[in-house]
């Protein structure tokens, strides 16, 4: 799910019931924990800051039954 270009992301707001999150710093094009997600500035790789995070990916960790519910969610601030 792509974090709008005009909101930043609140670290440690993304939420799910029985789901992997992952994240992504360059459009979705990678993603990694939020531990070992990385930019590049300056030719160096450095931890991504929250501001850094452009996608946030929930990948279900069990089976989802026909009419079961539940959610996903993240927090973020309109800049």
């Amino acid at each position: 799910m792509p974090v709008p270009a005009e909101v930043d992301f609140i670290e440690g707001s993304a939420d799910a019931t029985s789901a992997e999150i992952s994240y992504s710093a360059d459009n979705g094009e990678t993603f990694a924990s939020r531990g070992t997600l990385t930019v590049t500035e300056a030719g160096e790789p450095q931890a991504a800051t929250a501001k850094d995070i452009t996608h946030v990916r929930w990948t279900f960790t069990g089976d989802i039954a026909p009419g079961e519910a539940g959610s996903i969610s993240y927090s973020g601030v309109l800049k």
